[in-house]
């Protein structure tokens, strides 16, 4: 008998990103039992190496955000199903695809190729088809009514190749109910896990004396709340570590700038994996300031490396942390968020405390081995 082949197609492997991570990992877990192809437009060769079990296939296009990726779209598509039809004329083939452009990728081929089996890892939603609030936070008027007129005809196609997919996968309840309400389809919950092996707490004596952020700078993700609420503390002691790269860098080393903070809030950006996880480890607090985060993967790795987290009573983050146990969930505002870290920061037994229930809660609850467990008899 035949080796069943699993089909992951992912936009791009080129910056690290949770829904990149749960492509990967969960491709990993399930290659044990398939062979698992990932296609995506480029690769990073650095995960080529990472991930040895998996086989990688490059469209060589460009990326999503890139105008030229929607102008010759029908190219990368039929790109794309030559690579799927050489896989499917060696044996049973299954579709996942991951994050939104690669969807409609599975499901046109679906459309041409009734019996395949086609699934989607929904993390969320298009913003920039289904969030208005999204679209009006383009500077530019010309560009903010351009994208509202293509949002509008993208949505009736979105929602069509929907129809065509055999499963929903989604990462949260939260999630799970954003998906029903545009979709019309009950996703199944498939919660993201961390790597315990890799993500590890060190000892709360080699903790730094650091605040950390880490992930995409975007505006969504709130960093100026945090940047406001760190300049407020009367603990000067204390650093600010921004770890990560986007669009917002520049304004918020601005307001460090303003704010005459520049010793004490430090940015970072093309940092290893390994350098990721001491980041985490030797962390006093964790911080996530976005608000309905669908999931949010930073949260469960740093409480992974034994790092208490405070973020927004919202969204995915509900579901992962545990209020008074594992962190704290509050409204994310300025004021609130100052009184929590110093709260925090003046009772290192109450982190100590912290830390390794957290620890304990991701062992527990959040595996990659169980992620491909549950999602193994949907695929």
């Amino acid at each position: 008998m035949k080796q069943k082949t699993l089909i992951i197609i992912h936009p791009h492997f080129t910056i690290p990103g949770g829904a990149g991570k749960v492509a990967l990992e969960l491709g990993k877990q399930l290659s044990r039992d398939m062979r698992v192809i990932l296609i995506a437009q480029k690769i990073n060769p650095n995960y080529i190496n990472e991930y040895p079990e998996l086989e990688f296939e490059s469209i060589n296009g460009p990326i999503t955000s890139s105008f030229f990726f929607w102008l010759l779209f029908p190219l990368w598509y039929f790109k794309t199903a030559r690579i799927i039809n050489f896989f499917k004329k060696q044996g049973e083939i299954s579709i996942l695809c991951n994050v939104f452009p690669a969807n409609w990728f599975g499901l046109l081929y679906k459309i041409f190729h009734k019996k395949i089996h086609c699934t989607w890892f929904c993390h969320e939603p298009s913003a920039f088809i289904h969030i208005k609030k999204w679209r009006n936070s383009i500077v530019d008027p010309s560009k903010r009514m351009l994208a509202n007129i293509i949002s509008t005809i993208m949505s009736v196609i979105d929602k069509k190749l929907v129809t065509y997919v055999d499963e929903i996968f989604v990462n949260s309840k939260y999630s799970q109910d954003i998906a029903e309400n545009i979709y019309d389809k009950k996703g199944v919950i498939i919660y993201p896990g961390v790597d315990t092996e890799k993500y590890k707490p060190v000892s709360f004596e080699e903790k730094g004396n650091y605040i950390l952020s880490l992930g995409r700078i975007s505006k969504f993700k709130n960093l100026d709340i945090l940047l406001s609420a760190f300049w407020k503390m009367e603990n000067e002691k204390i650093s600010l570590y921004v770890v990560g790269d986007g669009e917002e860098k520049e304004n918020l080393q601005n307001l460090a700038k303003k704010f005459s903070m520049e010793d004490r809030v430090k940015f970072f950006s093309n940092i290893s994996d390994q350098e990721v996880v001491g980041f985490y480890a030797k962390a006093k607090v964790f911080v996530l300031c976005s608000k309905n985060e669908p999931f949010g993967i930073v949260p469960i790795e740093a409480m992974a490396c034994g790092t208490a987290v405070i973020a927004d009573n919202s969204g995915g983050p509900m579901e992962t942390i545990v209020n008074n146990e594992t962190g704290e969930l509050i409204d994310c505002d300025v004021k609130n968020l100052r009184v929590m870290l110093e709260k925090l920061l003046s009772n290192n037994e109450l982190l100590k405390k912290y830390s390794t229930q957290a620890r304990k809660h991701i062992e527990m609850n959040f595996s990659w081995k169980q992620s491909a467990e549950k999602i193994k008899p949907y695929i």
